[in-house]
């Protein structure tokens, strides 16, 4: 009998949600169905390298995190907010009013 896997939220589409996605993919690849949140558009990319990209001494792809596809299968809600977090209920409600159902979460916040 196969187990279902747990569902993962991160909240979050930065370098510590990137790391993150390394450290499963590399611990744990088949546990949990992934959902990564993001306000930004963008994939989760190395804003340290921030200032050199708008000087002109890098280009966009310089910036990219690889780990931030590390984890196979990882589905990514970009450009929508977390709105709230029903703890009560294990939800999670973007800007948009998508809801997401989760086992476990993780505010992926800082870095």
């Amino acid at each position: 009998m196969e187990m279902s896997r747990e569902r993962l939220v991160i909240v979050g589409a930065g370098m510590a949600a990137a790391r993150l996605l390394a450290e499963l993919a590399r611990h744990c690849p088949d546990r949990y169905d992934v959902t990564v949140l993001g306000a930004e558009a963008h994939d989760p990319y190395n804003r340290i390298l921030l200032s050199s990209l708008l000087a002109g001494d890098r280009n966009a792809e310089d910036l990219a995190l690889e780990d931030s596809r590390a984890l196979a299968g990882t589905r990514f809600m970009l450009a929508d907010p977390v709105a709230a977090i029903d703890r009560a209920n294990a939800v999670v409600i973007t800007e948009s009013g998508a809801r997401l159902a989760y086992d476990r979460l993780v505010l992926a916040v800082g870095a």
